[in-house]
């Protein structure tokens, strides 16, 4: 299996076990970390193996070289955060706020620079019209590098907007809501938004790759 190839199939099954593990309940999710661990994985070397393909035509773009670099230190980060969180149900109530704190700040702040490489490669590949001339694909590419840019705006905001810490925790493994300045019934349609986009961006991508080994 060719490098291209195995990259179209990463970034289609990565893409579909990052966003089911972000809707799965609070009761299974344990299985959500674990899905997103491999998924945060698979975009990495989806990444790589995309910026690989056009590195055959465009040996010396530097975005090239910098958006794999941007996607192993953000998605790790990510990947790293959600291991943390796996032994979350099982923490006592005097720590189990201090290890959701820690795993969520860590994909936070880690996640910024992979949010900058969606929004870089989203903009290379619609740019390079060789790729794909499909105009709704095109239209698709502008929509993922606008809600790669909402997400990383959002991350970045997140932690300014976070007053207090969080609520007291009542029970084991069941962390305190975080006290934010706004509701969250602001933030949780960008987020929804955003990753619906970027996810079907990655599958379409995925396929269009494919036919491209």
């Amino acid at each position: 299996m060719t490098t291209s190839r195995l990259g179209a199939y990463s970034f289609i099954v990565s893409s579909i076990l990052l966003f089911i593990s972000g809707f799965l309940p609070g009761d299974i999710e344990k299985v959500g970390n674990i899905l997103s661990i491999f998924g945060f994985c698979g975009i990495i070397y989806s990444t790589y193996a995309l910026c690989a393909y056009f590195r055959k035509e465009d040996k010396d773009n530097a975005l090239l070289t910098l958006v794999p670099i941007l996607a192993i230190v953000g998605w790790s980060a990510n990947a790293f955060g959600s291991a943390i969180r796996l032994p979350l149900s099982d923490t006592n109530i005097e720590s189990v706020n201090a290890v959701a704190s820690i795993g969520g700040s860590l994909s936070a702040t880690g996640g910024l620079s992979g949010f900058i490489g969606t929004a870089l490669i989203g903009f290379y590949v619609f740019r390079k019209t060789s790729f794909s001339t499909n105009n709704i694909y095109k239209i698709i590419t502008i929509l993922f590098v606008i809600a790669s840019i909402a997400m990383l705006v959002m991350v970045s905001v997140f932690p300014l907007l976070v007053d207090g810490g969080r609520e007291v925790a009542t029970a084991i493994g069941e962390p305190g809501d975080v006290i934010l300045t706004i509701s969250t019934s602001i933030l949780f349609p960008i987020w929804m938004i955003s990753m619906s986009i970027i996810t079907i961006w990655s599958i379409v991508t995925g396929f269009i790759f494919l036919k491209k080994d």
